[in-house]
């Protein structure tokens, strides 16, 4: 649909995949632009605002761009 992977995430809208404690991955965050925060949805609570780094930076198992934001 348009994304390409990239190295390390840099800009708003590039999107995190990420492996939560499954075999594949199964979890999705999406940069905000603002710095290093990322917004994504954990099973059972609300959409959230997170800072990326640490946990998630390990679990994270692709970055994509949509190729329209290069």
């Amino acid at each position: 649909q348009g994304f390409i992977e990239i190295d390390k995430p840099r800009q708003k809208g590039d999107v995190l995949l990420m492996q939560l404690g499954a075999p594949s991955p199964n979890h999705v965050g999406v940069l905000t632009g603002d710095g290093w925060s990322f917004y994504h949805h954990l099973s059972g609570r609300r959409s959230e605002r997170s800072v990326y780094g640490g946990y998630w930076a390990k679990i994270t198992t692709k970055i994509l761009r949509h190729k329209d934001l290069l």
